[in-house]
């Protein structure tokens, strides 16, 4: 109802006003303080750790090229020249090396660029 939209508006900015003095009053207490101590100390030295301003840069320098390198990308060539050239072509590598993710995009770069 439009008529109660102010009255709603009061209520809800008075619960809103009260959450965050109870959230003061939780992160201010010596309980809380204690707590986040001991939760603390249970975290053994190197579990939580920071990246450096060097890797956070190497890490937006690899998003801007679009992708990683992969191990078969140094293959990229000969396999387009086997896929051109013979009727079946078998690819096999390890796991996670770029065989069903890069191959494709390969073939299809290769057909747009003819």
């Amino acid at each position: 109802d439009v008529e109660d939209a102010p009255t709603q508006f009061h209520y809800w900015n008075n619960v809103s006003q009260q959450l965050m003095h109870l959230r003061d009053e939780i992160i201010h207490s010596p309980a809380f303080h204690a707590w986040k101590h001991r939760a603390l100390l249970g975290v053994h030295r190197g579990i939580i750790c920071w990246p450096t301003t060097a890797q956070i840069k190497e890490e937006k320098e690899k998003e801007k090229r679009g992708k990683d390198e992969l191990p078969i990308d140094s293959h990229r060539e000969k396999i387009l020249e086997h896929i051109s050239s013979h009727r079946v072509t078998c690819i096999q590598g390890e796991t996670g090396c770029g065989k069903s993710t890069r191959v494709p995009v390969y073939v299809m770069e290769d057909y747009f660029e003819r």
